[in-house]
């Protein structure tokens, strides 16, 4: 039987071989007397083979408990996570209200953190749009209001309650810790007296089980007596086998399912170091630390072996910890430096002085596509981080100040300007049903040049304004090109040709000669250039689809070749479906890809279009460079994520 089937009886793990105990084990007798006669021979035999059997069931039954336990556990982790994404705001509340009325504080932890996480998140969003709509009407956010104040109020309340509540259960959980380690300790000693007793081997064997049962029932004890009491505690079941030489048989089956058990655990260890999340390997890791410390000693000729073969995926795993901290020390380094350069911009933006709100509507959708490059950017670290913010912040506030200000001097030239643009439109209806096409089109330029020129009016008139002039030029325009339809035969002669070439386009397969591909295609190109014009209305639309047709054969012919990675991951995926969750699994991969993609593509734009950002910044080159591998990495991720995607589409 297993010497530590306890589940509670190790938390952590030293990674040093196993120390026996400095306290010393009572030594047996000389003259003790085990076996005094042949029935009891008989006894002792009969006893090793039911305690066997019983080992062997008790054992397949803890271990099959065990492992079903905490699959249960992941699997109600994972349906609750997904569970709180569909909640709002209000059913979040409830729900919250609902779980912390329960007893078991413990119990409710992994779900009041998805609540935080989801409730924090739907917050921030409403808040960041309120703010946004409302610095668009009052140009700055002094004296805001959200419409959330009241749940969040409701939330602090509530999660207060929560932490009253936990402490009192931790409180109390470390004082039966204490408890606990009075008891475990009381039984070291049993187990230490009964190695000195001279009862016959049955009653001995059998308050040893008794010992280790109660051993097996006592909950956790505090950790700094942790390693210190599972020595001695392993120590003394190991001089008890020794001592009553029990079924040597027995001992070997104990030995071997524990190394069967922690070569699983090691090869479970070893595939953690294929984990991209180090949330995930460092929640695995513990579990299997733990795990490992329950089992209890292997074959002596395997303990070196197992041992090393564990504490080397260990220290492979805290390798990639570290190189990936310092690549995130790196990154906030990196992320500092362009936050800095954004701030210097705002700074930039925020003392000029505009002359019209044309101007001011530009320098604005920069302060927005620096706020979104912001965003994308990334935590600095966290010594530096909530000043650097601040710094931002500041100058954001006073560009939307300055802004502000100045729109309150427009009325009056809105007013004015509301008044000439009422004229235009009067002069503009006047001339909509004139046949004198060439000078009424004349007139009608100049109108439009003229409106162009008079400059902006308040926005709840710009709009209106604008369709009831450009209903009276559509009137004319529209007149005219009716009278105009019967010289655009050629024309549309003209797109009936290019219409052929891109059916020619279409219906086009790639040969396995490429010379002979890249002549057709440019012979196709060089024919679509030959025809003239066509309808005006059709150009855009004839020309986008001939070039995305054209582009497309170009990188076919142009593909290189992916063929090995491809095939290994089909073969990966396709291995994963047939698995008992493997749908899960594979639905959950399509879902992450395609969130990368859209990601990255967001990114990848948002980086290019801002990169100019940092031209005139201190350490320009330095930042433009990082930016400019960030951008090619995030390129050469997002073409190997679409590759996945269309094989995972596949299958």
């Amino acid at each position: 039987m297993n010497t530590n089937d306890n589940p509670n009886l190790m938390e952590n793990l030293e990674k040093k071989d196993f120390i026996q105990s400095s306290e010393p084990i009572a030594e047996v007798p000389d003259n003790a007397t085990l076996i005094n006669t042949e029935s009891e021979e008989l006894i002792e035999q009969n006893i090793e083979q039911e305690e066997l059997e019983e080992t062997r069931v008790s054992k397949k039954e803890d271990n099959k408990q065990l492992l079903d336990s905490k699959e249960q556990e992941e699997h109600v982790i994972v349906d609750y996570e997904k569970l709180y994404e569909s909640y709002d705001i209000k059913q979040l509340l409830e729900e919250l209200e609902i779980i912390i009325k329960g007893d078991d504080v413990n119990s409710i932890k992994s779900k009041i953190g998805y609540i935080k996480v989801n409730f924090t998140k739907q917050v921030k969003a409403i808040k960041d749009k309120e703010q946004k709509e409302y610095i668009e009407k009052n140009g700055s956010i002094e004296n805001i209001e959200y419409s959330t104040d009241k749940e969040e109020t409701a939330f602090k309340e509530l999660f207060a309650v929560y932490r009253a509540k936990k402490a009192e259960f931790d409180k109390s959980f470390e004082e039966q810790k204490l408890l606990n380690l009075a008891e475990k300790k009381a039984i070291i000693e049993d187990l230490k007296n009964l190695i000195n007793n001279r009862e016959t081997l049955k009653k001995t064997y059998d308050d040893f089980n008794i010992l280790r049962s109660k051993w097996d029932e006592i909950g956790p004890v505090p950790q700094s007596e942790l390693n210190d009491l599972w020595h001695q505690y392993n120590y003394c079941i190991e001089q008890f086998f020794d001592y009553v030489k029990i079924n040597k048989e027995l001992k070997e089956l104990d030995l071997r399912k524990n190394l069967e058990q922690k070569i699983e655990i090691a090869e479970k260890v070893e595939k953690l170091l294929l984990e991209e999340s180090f949330l995930v390997v460092a929640k695995e890791l513990r579990s299997s630390i733990a795990y490992w410390k329950e089992i209890g000693p292997v074959p002596r000729e395997k303990k070196q072996e197992i041992e090393d073969r564990f504490h080397i995926a260990i220290e492979k795993l805290s390798a990639k910890r570290k190189e990936h901290f310092e690549d995130t020390k790196q990154n906030e380094e990196n992320n500092f430096n362009a936050k800095v350069a954004l701030c210097e911009k705002v700074e930039e933006l925020s003392e000029l002085t505009y002359k019209n709100p044309k101007e001011w509507n530009e320098k604005t959708e920069q302060i927005f596509e620096i706020q979104k490059l912001w965003k994308s950017i990334g935590r600095a670290n966290k010594l530096v981080n909530d000043e650097i913010w601040e710094r931002f912040r500041k100058g954001i506030d006073k560009f939307f100040e300055s802004k502000k200000d100045f729109f309150e001097g427009l009325k009056e030239v809105y007013v004015n300007n509301y008044n000439s643009k009422v004229n235009i439109c009067v002069l503009a209806e006047g001339l909509k049903d004139n046949t004198n096409w060439k000078k009424t089109t004349e007139d009608l330029i100049r109108l439009q040049e003229d409106w162009k020129k008079i400059g902006p009016v308040d926005n709840k008139y710009s709009e209106k304004l604008w369709k009831r002039f450009r209903a009276a030029c559509d009137v004319f325009f529209n007149n005219k090109s009716e009278y105009f339809k019967s010289i655009n035969s050629i024309e549309k002669e003209n797109y009936e040709k290019k219409l052929t070439l891109i059916k020619q386009l279409e219906e086009f397969q790639i040969s396995e000669d490429n010379n002979s591909n890249l002549d057709q295609l440019k012979q196709i190109q060089n024919d679509w250039m030959n025809i003239g014009h066509i309808p005006i209305e059709h150009k855009d639309t004839l020309q986008s689809q001939f070039r995305s047709l054209i582009n497309k054969h170009f990188d076919t012919l142009n593909a290189s070749n992916k063929g090995s990675n491809e095939s290994f991951y089909k073969m990966k995926m396709e291995t994963l479906k047939e698995t008992s969750s493997g749908q899960y699994k594979f639905n959950e991969e399509k879902v992450n890809i395609s969130r990368k993609i859209n990601t990255l593509k967001s990114d990848i734009t948002l980086w290019e279009n801002n990169i100019g950002f940092f031209v005139n910044s201190k350490g320009a080159d330095k930042l433009i460079a990082d930016f400019e591998t960030k951008i090619s990495k995030a390129k050469e991720e997002l073409a190997t994520l679409e590759d996945k995607l269309k094989i995972l589409n596949k299958i």
